[in-house]
């Protein structure tokens, strides 16, 4: 979950969720999440069980891929030169202690099934 720094921060640019969103065709979503228009965001048990299976998701990737993750959940992270675009990824990537990379975890149902592509592929 977000912290209320994190949601602020949202407000101000566009995050990768934002993007998902807005390629979707749910831009006016955006809109009105940025303006302060859109209703507050209200935890269901599936966004819970997501939450709390993030870590045991991202520990067993680790060990399939041969990583390091940071052991803190992520911080919301800016663009070096476009202040505006931002992410708040679940963990980052450790290479000798420093971060080289983001770690997003999803923990989805077999209604969405269709949308990932087989083992192996790249999607």
């Amino acid at each position: 979950m977000l912290t209320a720094e994190q949601l602020a921060i949202r407000r101000n640019g566009i995050a990768a969720t934002d993007i998902r969103n807005i390629v979707e065709g749910k831009g006016l979503a955006v809109w009105l999440e940025k303006t302060g228009r859109a209703e507050p965001f209200v935890e269901t048990p599936r966004t819970k069980a997501g939450l709390k299976l993030e870590r045991a998701i991202a520990e067993w990737a680790a060990d399939d891929l041969g990583i390091e993750i940071s052991s803190e959940r992520g911080e919301t992270v800016r663009h070096a030169r476009l202040d505006w675009v931002f992410a708040t990824p679940d963990f980052f990537e450790l290479a000798v202690g420093a971060r080289v990379g983001l770690v997003e975890c999803k923990n989805v149902g077999v209604q969405n099934a269709e949308q990932w592509g087989d083992a192996g592929d790249p999607d």
